[in-house]
């Protein structure tokens, strides 16, 4: 809804430059930052208030974010805001809530489908503007916008008619209102310049006859089976404006009962016709944008399609626009020698992206659904010849309509597999971090909006499986991750399952504590984790022992390694630091699993490294009852895993047997503090030697292998442990971390590890240890200990 008609006009012209500039204006970034401020109920007293286009602006921001509500309308006043347009469209809004917009003389009112709750399922539009609009309001309001969905009373044409003398725009669009609405419109309001009884039951427009000043008649979607229209439409000279669209059937060349649509453009040809072969003018001298998109165009194939579109233009020497998106003229291109004319079609990307910016605007899903297939199939044939400017208006076009759109299916599928050809491998380098956020966001949206649709979720996950933009600085890793373990639990597709896993394994690490807390609150996640490893482990049984097909999840395809790999990543990273997580693995059998795995995977150390770090989290936690470990079976594979060549590199150059063989020894480690029991004496002694054995002979690495939130699981068992093993292991790990400070950034702490180390107890301990304080301990702990005293003061 505009200030005027005539920038009403403008918009039918011309598409939307809000979403064509790159570079945000400097007045754009502070009406974002001051919208911030009302939403967070953080914004600061000043003594005159902003000027109408700013607080307009502003008031918009919050109502595109879905922030309008009680709170913020009374943050809002008059003493610090000039607010005179005010759209409540797609705010969950109390009718309550309205009289915090009494305060304002506005010029424009767009009601949107507020929460009415009376003894009626009816809104009383008479009762709510009565609330929402002071007596100045309606005197002066120039432009009003009921349109919605939900049902509202029947008398209101009569009430508006009353008590808004100066109306000039008036839109109940989507209101199931019919003929005697419509009446009382045209009887009583024959001033109005603006008009859109789209998708409405009207099927009578005789009234509008006498509505000489009319200059905008949208008319979009509507069965009209009374009177001439023709006749009707020729009695409005001042027209400029015309949108007789349809909606898009399945097969734009197959006729529908909505004749009368074609009836008014044959019409419209015919007066056409008729005055290019007299000489005269039409009765629509002023017409400057016309909108047949949805219409067959009376079945004449193409070439006398064309012709037909043609007559119509040459007649109307002021036309600047018309549309044809989804007719058979949709991938024609329609010149006209001499005329500066804008075609709204998919004949080439500049026409594609200049229908979708229009479509996107407006209320069209249907049209906006056509555009972005239309985008799609651009992308996916002719990505490369997409200018950088081109690309960058399409993202943010794509991303529009998806979120103004969020509830069309249709808009939502073909949308986000633009948005996978967007981010698509490398090519998602060339869009600006916001405009990649921007993706993510849309792509979430769609994702928990329709939580069983596959294909849609298979678009939203292929698209943010990417490498680049995982590790991009800007993302909402948080609320990826939610909407990955929620997918992942509503879903019951395998390649959507292994997609989400893995998003979350690569995501969680890079969390705040706070939100990792939040979200392992959920033991649900932890569960089906849990039960792919318990899956994967029958299947493998029931495999090895051929003693019928895989069970019913089918997880026995070439994947399925993958995903149990992801799997287990995810719950590395969930179970960190977490007693939450860690306390539901193991109420859902997770230990006796974890070691099956191992048993299972005695030759592939990358799946033993990652079980053993879900082990060395969960032995961590002071609190879990560590009791579930003492199976000598288990300690005995945990040896196993010490073993291995430490000198053998992969192929990335990485220690793959250092690595398993380090997470083993934390297990082993935590599990040597003083007040656990152990089945023997011996066996104690044998794990603690072999640990000084193995950590001995352990390399320094040429790259770092773990990174630690913090060293507080350290401090506990040098606190609590006489183990020499069990000390060392804790020193070699502070001591790793530090030789790689440069490259791997300690996670929450703004100066590295050298400054975690300091704000820890562990640095006491070890300056202690270093003095061979206690010589209860081997010589190696001590050297070791002097090493990390020596980084320290050395970085100082």
């Amino acid at each position: 809804m505009e200030n005027n008609v005539d920038n009403t006009v403008t918009e039918m012209v011309q598409p939307s430059q809000k979403t064509i500039n790159v570079v945000p204006k400097l007045s754009r970034l502070a009406t974002e930052k001051i919208a911030q401020l009302v939403e967070t109920d953080n914004l600061p007293t000043f003594h005159h208030p902003l000027l109408a286009s700013y607080s307009n602006e502003i008031f918009e921001i919050l109502r595109e974010n879905k922030k309008l509500c009680e709170r913020t309308l009374k943050i809002m006043d008059r003493s610090r805001f000039q607010i005179n347009k005010i759209d409540l469209m797609g705010n969950k809004v109390c009718q309550d809530d309205l009289i915090h917009c009494a305060q304002h003389n506005l010029k424009a009112f767009r009601l949107g489908d507020i929460e009415y709750l009376p003894n009626t399922n009816k809104i009383q539009i008479s009762d709510v503007l009565s609330k929402a609009l002071n007596d100045d309001t309606r005197k002066y309001l120039k432009h009003l916008d009921l349109s919605g969905r939900n049902r509202i009373s029947s008398n209101w044409p009569g009430y508006v008619s009353r008590q808004f003398p100066n109306l000039e725009s008036l839109s109940f669009a989507n209101r199931s209102t019919a003929n005697d609405t419509l009446s009382m419109i045209g009887a009583n309001l024959k001033n109005l310049r603006y008009l859109d009884i789209s998708n409405t039951y009207v099927t009578d427009i005789s009234c509008l006859s006498e509505m000489k000043n009319l200059e905008v008649l949208i008319m979009y979607n509507l069965n009209i089976l009374k009177g001439d229209v023709t006749e009707t439409l020729s009695n409005l000279t001042k027209l400029r404006v015309l949108d007789i669209s349809r909606k898009v059937n399945s097969d734009y060349l197959q006729e529908t009962s909505q004749d009368a649509h074609l009836d008014v453009a044959l019409g419209i040809f015919n007066r056409s016709v008729k005055a290019i072969e007299s000489g005269t003018e039409t009765p629509w001298a002023e017409l400057r944008a016309i909108d047949m998109s949805g219409l067959s165009i009376v079945q004449f194939g193409t070439d006398r399609a064309l012709e037909f579109v043609r007559k119509i233009i040459e007649a109307h020497p002021r036309l600047q626009q018309i549309a044809l998106l989804a007719t058979p003229l949709d991938s024609q291109t329609v010149e006209i020698a001499d005329r500066n004319l804008k075609v709204i079609n998919a004949s080439c990307r500049k026409s594609v992206l200049f229908a979708l910016s229009h479509y996107a605007n407006l209320d069209r899903p249907a049209f906006t659904a056509h555009a972005l297939h239309s985008v799609y199939y651009l992308l996916q044939s002719g990505y490369d010849k997409f200018t950088q400017d081109e690309l960058g208006e399409c993202v943010r076009l794509v991303c529009l309509s998806m979120q103004r759109y969020l509830t069309t299916l249709a808009v939502q599928i073909a949308g986000s597999a633009c948005l996978y050809h967007l981010c698509k491998m490398k090519r998602i380098k060339r869009l600006s971090v916001k405009d990649v956020c921007n993706c993510i966001e849309r792509s979430l949206d769609a994702a928990e909006f329709y939580k069983s649709m596959t294909q849609l979720q298979k678009n939203v996950w292929l698209t943010i499986c990417n490498d680049y933009l995982l590790h991009l600085d800007g993302v909402d890793f948080y609320r990826t991750c939610k909407v990955a373990l929620d997918t992942m639990l509503s879903n019951r597709d395998l390649s959507v399952e292994r997609m989400t896993i893995a998003i979350v394994s690569i995501v969680t690490p890079k969390m705040r504590p706070r939100e990792a807390k939040s979200l392992t609150a959920d033991d649900r996640y932890v569960r089906h984790l849990v039960k792919i490893m318990h899956d994967y482990l029958e299947n493998h049984y029931r495999e090895a022992r051929n003693i019928g097909p895989p069970l019913a999840n089918e997880r026995d395809n070439d994947n399925t390694l993958y995903t149990l790999k992801f799997t287990l990543s995810a719950l590395w990273n969930l179970t960190d630091e977490c007693y939450d997580t860690c306390h539901a693995f193991l109420k859902a059998d997770g230990i006796r699993i974890a070691f099956q795995i191992l048993d299972i995977f005695s030759t592939h150390g990358n799946v033993q490294t990652k079980v053993l770090g879900i082990l060395n989290n969960v032995v961590e936690i002071e609190a879990i009852n560590l009791s579930h470990f003492r199976d000598p079976h288990y300690i005995e594979i945990l040896l196993d895993c010490l073993d291995g060549d430490y000198s053998e590199r992969d192929a990335k150059g990485r220690y793959r047997d250092v690595e398993r063989s380090y997470f083993a020894a934390g297990v082993l480690a935590n599990l040597l503090v003083d007040s656990i029991a152990w089945p023997t004496c011996e066996t104690r002694e044998h794990v603690c030697e072999k640990l000084i054995e193995s950590i001995s002979l352990w390399p320094e690495l040429p790259s770092a292998m773990v990174s630690y939130r913090s060293f507080n699981p350290f401090c506990r068992i040098v606190e609590s442990s006489n183990s020499s093993g069990a000390v060392m292991w804790c020193l070699w790990g502070v001591y790793h971390v530090l030789t790689h400070r440069l490259t791997n950034d300690a996670p929450h702490c703004e100066k590295g590890y050298i400054q975690m180390l300091k704000q820890s107890k562990m640095w006491e301990m070890c300056q202690k240890l270093a003095r061979y304080v206690n010589s209860n301990f081997d010589l190696r702990v001590v050297q070791l200990s002097q090493k990390i005293v020596d980084i320290v003061e050395h970085s100082s």
